[in-house]
């Protein structure tokens, strides 16, 4: 079975810009590509 990761944010501050993600994604060594 796959490890999930996720976080809480306050996503009335969101601006959609993804920034999150990629920032993640770039901390546990997933491939950008990859959800």
């Amino acid at each position: 079975m796959a490890e999930k990761l996720g976080f809480y944010f306050d996503q009335t501050l969101c601006t959609g810009c993804k920034a999150c993600s990629v920032a993640c994604k770039d901390k546990h060594d997933h491939a950008v590509g990859i959800s």
